[in-house]
């Protein structure tokens, strides 16, 4: 195993397929853990109390994100409980509208501390935007979350059907960034 690992320095594409690879099989692992081993005694608890109606989903992922200054963590956090059925999308959308508003308080302190007006202003216009992204977003909830769906389950019918929605996703992120670099 060393040997490979020593191998793989300096090579940035293998690396990153390793750690792909390992992280959708770690995921996979964990899914299938937490279903067997807490699920009956999980779900309770994150019906009644966590995400028991969207206020109290969308608090909780304001609340979790300001404390870990992370919305991936907190968000990678439901991913496994999605997928082993304890919560459903309807209960995770606005946990997740929830994160990408607590990610603007790490900005929110840190401007804050530097005193300066312009870093507050722009701390508190990236505050606001999210604000208006939530209260657009989640009275319409049912079209994100309908194309969500839609997406997933075609996915779901094929390997092909995957790598075709990768292929789509990566090339909304290297042809602009292609662009931008070649210009």
């Amino acid at each position: 195993m060393e040997n490979l690992i020593s191998g793989l320095v300096g090579h940035p594409i293998p690396l990153v397929i390793l750690a792909l690879f390992l992280l959708f099989f770690s995921l996979s692992r964990m899914v299938k853990l937490m279903r067997g081993a807490i699920m009956s005694r999980v779900e309770g608890l994150f019906d009644q109390v966590l995400f028991r109606n969207t206020g109290a989903s969308l608090l909780f992922g304001l609340m979790l994100t300001s404390v870990v200054q992370s919305s991936s963590a907190t968000t990678s956090l439901v991913v496994p409980l999605a997928g082993a059925g304890i919560l459903s999308l309807e209960r995770v959308f606005p946990y997740t509208l929830g994160a990408n508003m607590g990610t603007t308080v790490t900005a929110i302190l840190a401007a804050f501390s530097t005193g300066n007006a312009v870093a507050v202003t722009v701390a508190l216009s990236h505050f606001v935007f999210n604000a208006f992204g939530v209260m657009i977003f989640l009275p319409l909830k049912v079209l994100p979350i309908s194309m969500a769906r839609g997406v997933a389950e075609f996915a779901c019918r094929s390997r092909n059907h995957t790598i075709g929605i990768l292929v789509a996703l990566a090339s909304c992120i290297i042809v602009p960034l292609l662009i931008v670099l070649l210009r």
